[in-house]
């Protein structure tokens, strides 16, 4: 039986990863403003993308081959919590908006690979 939750999540991780990938900018615009412009910005975009398309990548993988895939939930959620406190971190720099939206969802999709991994325990 297939995993659609921890295959949501790993759907999620490749989407959003991609995206930091293919429009670095872009996407470091929406997460921390106006240093997303900047090639440093760019840089840690790209960076934080490819850990999260290789984390997402790998759990479809696992989930569409039948394998055990709940440690993979939980590396997604150690680093959705160490996005969340970086988050919290940079305090009034990152701006009103991205302070409340930047930890709603890196915990968002934290918060749904938990409860993906709790499914797998209950099975």
């Amino acid at each position: 039986m297939v995993d659609n939750r921890a295959l949501f999540v790993g759907g999620i991780r490749v989407a959003i990863g991609a995206g930091l990938v293919l429009a670095p900018s872009l996407s470091a615009r929406l997460w921390a403003g106006t240093a997303g412009d900047t090639p440093t910005g760019r840089m840690f975009a790209r960076a934080i993308g490819g850990r999260d398309v290789v984390l997402g990548a790998l759990l479809v993988k696992a989930v569409q081959e039948g394998e055990k895939h709940d440690h993979l939930l939980q590396l997604g959620i150690a680093a959705d919590v160490v996005d969340v406190l970086g988050a919290l971190l940079m305090g009034k720099e990152l701006g009103r908006a991205r302070r409340l939206l930047v930890p709603l969802a890196a915990g968002g999709v934290a918060a749904t690979g938990y409860l993906a991994g709790k499914a797998i325990d209950q099975s």
